[in-house]
């Protein structure tokens, strides 16, 4: 596995190794600030629910995580699901959260990291990558169409049933 898939211009994009210390701490820290952002829910983790999403990427086969760095700070990250199509009969990736440091916006961190999560899917011979959006947050939109995503036809919606 290719750990460094870009390092150039001061940018560097990694596949997360889930046995990093340094790796994990980051990827935990990303989700943190996401939570905390205007997409998020505002809520922190607890100490157990941190140990928890820990073990939960450590030990789920098939999730991967990538980070972007730019001149050696933290700028984003990517969690991904490989599955499968059953129409296409071929593996997919879903890409389940993506963030970029808000300091980091604006700057082609969010461009960069899609296109290396894509290369990475090619290189893995899938038929797609795959992400939910918020339907508010118009911004991350715009970034996902310049990408090159489009929405789904018929349209999508993504449903949930929450467990209490």
């Amino acid at each position: 596995m290719k750990s460094i898939l870009k390092n150039s211009n001061g940018r560097k994009i990694i596949k997360g190794d889930k046995n990093s210390i340094e790796n994990i701490r980051d990827l935990i820290f990303l989700i943190s600030m996401y939570r905390h952002d205007s997409m998020g829910d505002g809520k922190e983790f607890s100490s157990l629910e941190m140990k928890n999403l820990e073990h939960l990427i450590k030990s789920t086969p098939d999730v991967n995580f990538y980070l972007i760095y730019l001149n050696g700070e933290l700028g984003g990250g990517a969690i991904t699901f490989k599955t499968f199509s059953s129409f296409s009969a071929k593996h997919l990736i879903n890409i389940h959260d993506f963030f970029i440091v808000k300091n980091f916006r604006k700057v082609g961190l969010g461009s960069d990291l899609l296109k290396e999560i894509i290369a990475d899917a090619k290189d893995q011979n899938c038929c797609k990558v795959t992400l939910e959006v918020r339907e508010d947050n118009l911004i991350a939109q715009d970034l996902y169409k310049k990408t090159g995503f489009l929405e789904a036809m018929p349209n999508m919606l993504f449903w949930h049933s929450p467990i209490t």
